[in-house]
């Protein structure tokens, strides 16, 4: 009886044993399933398996839509309407929260988040949430209007024919109502694509947000101060949450998700180090000691964020350029003007294909020595040190920083022209560092913008283009609002909400379209290194591309939907600057009369300091028209609109060869309106004359406006500037060196 007994409870051993056995087996293979979906890297999306428009994360279907109406509004929840309250909200649009917080809120009440789970917790539910949705989601910007192509429009009728022919203004006998009804028809299917475009927008640039919050910035130990407050505050808040638990599908998903999503994030990324070149020959893989006096580099590592590590690395600060070859000129000039600026930071410039005569002559001018001064020195000789003749002009300390293979080859063609500069802001090593265009010439000694009030301040400072006449819809500005934080953003992560700091501008205020000017960019990265890479990020989506000019706005616009408004705007918008046109002798009224503006017309906007005074830098080089080789003297000269005392062509090509000289800054008047006058005063502040210069010259007015037709007076003064005798001279001798006049 008893050996009966003991071979049963082995059989029933082994029957356990095996049930065990079967069903770990089982949870292995689905779970390792799951994990290897998610670590799949997000190149495998240009193999021939995975090519095809139903892969990564793409535009609702109708079906989706009609799913998205019926969901649960988590946002009316009580507490959530209270944790809004709190917020000082002044965007003026209804809060559009990423979408996945739809799935989040769905599968766990508000309380039982807020009420218990902490930063990282938080974080790593959202992205749970983002990956159970759709486990191949990886950044891509630009496949989402593929679903509107094939039978989009014929779905979208079925569902909204009849709501749309009841809001339709029109009799329906009328012989004009099936062309109108088309019309209007095909506008609401815009706006319906619109909308599911932008919530994407919105999904994506999120997910990249939180993304950087949580596993990018997350041992900065002011924010870690700033998020243990905020969530010990909210908690206090909730005295009964509710208990919270993952769901099954959620358990599956144990992964570290810094290391499995950074790729997923950043898919440009090639997570190789660019190459550092000195002009010595010397040659780095990873971010060199650029600090002064030389120290030994306590290095920092992490296992899981190649971004992380790059930017503990990074170190000092610097110049930055970013050049194609057929820029060694005018990069050469520049070289020569920083010496002669008596320039002493270390200058990297950032290429991707530079050949090696074209380094050389980069090094040439860096280096070889330089005593031959133009005679425009000997007036401003006592403004520099007694050495800066009799040892030559400062050699500067070049680097070559080759960025090609820390770019995925699929996404090259993102990072040509203008776009270079945001590899540039990413990629130089400096910690601090002042981003500039080759032709940018800078009039102060680059220490002067780190010491700058305002880049003190706030670790980014930035300039104003000039006050064109371009303007923008509220649809865009409305865009550029929903891309930042929302509330949902701010109650999960303590993301601040966009203020007034940037509603207040130009942009904004008045519309502008042009709002900055690039030319010149100051950052410290240890402060903004998560914006720097949203900008990075908007380069990569050409429905935003779409809405700007190159490079310009990307900018200070990266940082706003970043949650950074940390930067600072210098106060003045660009000057025209040069030479005033002579007055009444080239420039009067029709009766003879002088004019009350004054005008200064130049292919050279220029950049006043907040003092309204110092002359900061100017763009496009210091020739007086920098395409002067380009020009046909002989049909120029006769057009005489401009420049009325120059008859001859000969006369004509000397001006434009030569530099531009500098008496006056004028900074246009601007309030966003026309100001039409009888006093044959400028309506507004700038006008372009596309006939001379290649269409660069644009003549700037100290005011505009005057005495009405029906007597009022709209006028309006800008600032004009008559720089000092001393100022003029330095002007000159920069402007020499620019050209290389002796």
């Amino acid at each position: 009886m008893y050996g009966t007994i003991l071979v049963k409870r082995k059989l029933n051993k082994v029957i356990v044993v095996a049930t065990i056995f079967w069903f770990f087996t089982i949870v292995y293979y689905v779970w390792n399933d799951s994990i290897e979906s998610i670590k799949q890297s997000v190149y495998d999306s240009y193999s021939n398996y995975n090519n095809n428009d139903s892969q990564g994360y793409v535009p609702a279907t109708v079906e989706q839509e009609e799913h998205e109406e019926t969901k649960s509004n988590y946002t009316s929840d009580p507490l959530m309407t209270y944790l809004f309250s709190q917020n000082i909200d002044v965007r003026d649009i209804p809060d559009q929260p990423s979408s996945i917080y739809t799935k989040v809120f769905s599968e766990h009440s508000v309380s039982s988040i807020i009420g218990n789970l902490n930063f990282d917790e938080r974080c790593v539910i959202y992205f749970k949430s983002l990956v159970t949705q759709d486990q191949n989601w990886h950044f891509t910007p630009n496949n989402w209007d593929k679903l509107f192509e094939d039978g989009q429009f014929d779905h979208f009728k079925e569902k909204y024919l009849e709501k749309l022919k009841k809001e339709f203004k029109h009799e329906e006998g009328d012989e004009s109502y099936e062309s109108e009804f088309q019309n209007y028809l095909l506008g609401k299917y815009e706006d319906y694509k619109t909308s599911i475009i932008e919530q994407h927008l919105i999904d994506h640039l999120a997910a990249v947000r939180i993304f950087n919050k949580c596993y990018i910035s997350n041992d900065d130990q002011t924010q870690i101060k700033q998020t243990n407050k905020f969530i010990n505050t909210q908690r206090k808040q909730i005295q009964y949450p509710d208990g919270f638990s993952h769901t099954e599908l959620e358990k599956l998903h144990a992964f570290d998700v810094d290391s499995v999503l950074e790729s997923r994030v950043y898919p440009w990324l090639s997570f190789e180090n660019p190459t550092y070149e000195h002009w010595t020959g010397d040659i780095y893989y990873h971010p060199p000691d650029m600090t002064r006096p030389k120290h030994i580099q306590k290095r920092k590592y992490s296992k899981s964020s190649f971004l992380k590590q790059f930017q503990n690395s990074c170190n000092g600060k610097g110049i930055v350029l970013t050049i194609p070859e057929s820029h060694i000129d005018t990069t050469i000039r520049l070289i020569s003007l920083l010496r002669a600026l008596n320039n002493q930071l270390p200058i990297q410039i950032i290429y991707d294909n530079l050949s090696k005569s074209g380094k050389q002559q980069l090094i040439n001018a860096a280096r070889e020595d330089f005593v031959v001064l133009p005679q425009s020195f000997k007036k401003v000789a006592k403004h520099f040190p007694s050495d800066y003749k009799t040892h030559g002009l400062p050699k500067q300390d070049i680097w070559f920083v080759n960025v090609a293979n820390a770019i995925h080859v699929n996404y090259r063609d993102k990072f040509q022209t203008w776009y270079s500069k945001f590899l540039a802001t990413l990629f130089n090593s400096f910690n601090e560092f002042i981003l500039m265009d080759d032709d940018t010439v800078l009039l102060q000694n680059p220490e002067y913008f780190f010491d700058i009030a305002g880049y003190k301040q706030s670790g980014a400072y930035f300039y104003k283009d000039r006050t064109g006449y371009d303007g923008r819809g509220k649809d865009q500005l409305d865009l550029f609002k929903k891309l930042s934080p929302s509330l949902v953003d701010s109650v999960m992560f303590n993301m601040p909400l966009i203020t007034n700091h940037t509603l207040s501008l130009n942009t904004f205020k008045n519309g502008l379209y042009h709002l900055q000017e690039s030319g010149v960019v100051v950052i410290n990265r240890d402060t903004h290194f998560t914006a720097l890479l949203m900008i990075l990020q908007l380069n990569q989506i050409d429905y935003l591309r779409d809405r700007v000019l190159g490079d310009k706005e990307l900018f200070w616009l990266g940082f706003v939907i970043a949650g950074d408004e940390s930067f600072e705007f210098n106060n003045n918008h660009a000057a025209s600057i040069g030479l005033v046109t002579p007055h009444p002798e080239e420039r009067h009224r029709p009766d003879g009369s002088s004019h009350r503006s004054v005008e200064i017309c130049s292919p050279h906007p220029g950049h006043i300091d907040n003092d309204n005074h110092t002359l900061a830098w100017i763009n496009s080089g210091f020739r007086f028209c920098h395409s002067a080789h380009e020009i046909d003297y002989e049909h120029e000269v006769q057009i005489g609109r401009l420049l009325k005392s120059i008859t001859q062509a000969f006369e004509l090509e000397k001006l434009y060869e030569s530099p531009l000289r500098i008496n006056h800054a004028v900074v246009p008047a601007f309030d966003g309106r026309d100001h039409p006058n009888n006093q044959d005063e400028p309506d507004y502040g700038w006008l372009m004359d596309g006939g001379y210069c290649k269409g660069y010259m644009w003549c700037g007015y100290s005011s505009i406006g005057g005495t009405t037709n029906d007597d009022t007076n709209n006028s309006l003064d800008g600032l004009l500037v008559e720089f000092e005798d001393w100022e003029k001279d330095l002007f000159t001798y920069y402007g020499d060196i620019w050209v290389g006049l002796e």
